[in-house]
C-alpha cells in the first residue's frame, strides 16, 4: 500500500457530520457541534439543539 492516498471525500464527510432523516425530518450537523450546542439524550430519545440558525428560527 502507498505511504499516502487521496481521501474518498464522500466517508471523510461522514465521519465529520452526523445526519439522519424519516418521518418527514432531515437533519445534519458538524460532529463538533455535539455536546456544545446539540445534545443528545439517549434515556428520552431526545436532541436539543442551542442557538438556531436565524434563518430557522424565521420560519418557526
Amino acid at each position: 500500500m502507498a505511504e499516502s492516498f487521496p481521501p474518498d471525500r464522500t466517508t471523510f464527510k461522514q465521519l465529520t457530520k452526523y445526519s439522519g432523516s424519516g418521518g418527514g425530518l432531515t437533519i445534519n450537523f458538524d460532529a463538533l457541534l455535539l455536546d456544545e450546542r446539540v445534545f443528545w439524550d439517549p434515556a428520552t430519545d431526545t436532541l436539543t439543539i442551542k442557538g438556531t440558525p436565524p434563518n430557522l428560527r424565521e420560519q418557526l
